[in-house]
């Protein structure tokens, strides 16, 4: 069953257009008069990195799929070893 939480998905909705505003608006006094670029590149480097970092992200993950996650089939293989199907168990060995 699906939980639905109160005020989604407007909450997120809010929270991006409230973001994004704020990382426009932070680094404002870059751009007046006189056009500062030291200070235009400290204020917005957070943006190519974090474009760079999220296209990053959607490249790799498309490598693995989800039957390639072992999670919580055969206890005596966790730990770190190679499992059935050639994928590496990533929860160690509780002794």
């Amino acid at each position: 069953m699906l939980i639905r939480q109160p005020f989604q998905p407007y909450l997120t909705y809010f929270a991006l257009v409230f973001t994004c505003l704020l990382t426009f608006f932070k680094g404002f006094d870059a751009v007046m008069n006189p056009f500062d670029y030291k200070s235009f590149i400290t204020h917005y480097i957070g943006i190519p990195i974090y474009i760079f970092g999220y296209a990053l992200y959607k490249c790799s993950s498309s490598l693995i799929t989800l039957l390639h996650v072992l999670m919580g089939s055969d206890p005596k293989d966790r730990d770190g070893q190679v499992g059935r199907n050639g994928s590496i168990y990533w929860i160690p060995r509780i002794r």
